[in-house]
């Protein structure tokens, strides 16, 4: 094995003298920095992985001394969604109304396109109210109508961006439209969202 020559070795010194060796940084991470960034990490986890968030719809219209108010819910331990229309009199006298056929309808449209509709109330053409009486029907959904014709219609998909303030789900609007069967025919119409649709 040869030596190294002693002009090598006084370079050698030379540059070691003029470029030093950084000592290399050592980082330490706090304690709380990784506790913040495993509870970050199971929030984004959690949103992801949760079921959509099925928010309530509805409307309420008031006409002739009576309130007409329609939510749309889930029904309890089931996926089945239920359509509740509680009927108030609004006056501080009788009231009587008189309805055609039924109280009301409850119609789901995309664009111009009828997909389903459900009746409200159905053969009850007249009913009488005390002052602050009400009344409420509930009837199912046509949710399989609507998730079936969704599925058959690929340009129906309304895709939200996600982001870690807003996580909403994807789904699917329709335009739904709940019309008084009173002998003047009064509606209002609401955005109804069909969620979880592929």
């Amino acid at each position: 094995m040869s030596e190294i020559s002693p002009k090598v070795e006084e370079f050698r010194e030379r540059v070691r003298a003029k470029y030093p060796r950084r000592k290399e940084p050592n980082f330490r991470i706090p304690w709380y920095v990784l506790v913040v960034n495993m509870l970050l990490i199971a929030y984004i986890l959690f949103i992801y992985g949760r079921k959509p968030a099925e928010d309530e719809s509805g409307t309420t219209l008031q006409f002739n001394g009576a309130e007409y108010h329609l939510l749309v819910v889930r029904e309890a331990g089931s996926d089945e969604k239920i359509a509740s229309l509680t009927v108030r009199n609004l006056i501080n006298t009788k009231n009587n109304l008189v309805f055609v056929n039924a109280i009301a309808s409850l119609e789901f449209y995309h664009g111009k396109k009828l997909v389903a509709s459900e009746k409200i109330g159905d053969g009850i053409n007249s009913m009488a109210f005390n002052p602050g009486e009400f009344r409420t029907f509930v009837v199912s959904i046509p949710q399989g109508k609507l998730i079936e014709y969704a599925k058959s219609r690929n340009d129906l998909s309304a895709r939200k961006k996600r982001s870690l303030i807003s996580m909403e789900p994807d789904y699917v609007p329709f335009s739904a439209r709940l019309t008084i069967h009173l002998r003047m025919p009064v509606a209002s119409i609401f955005e109804y969202r069909v969620y979880g649709v592929k």
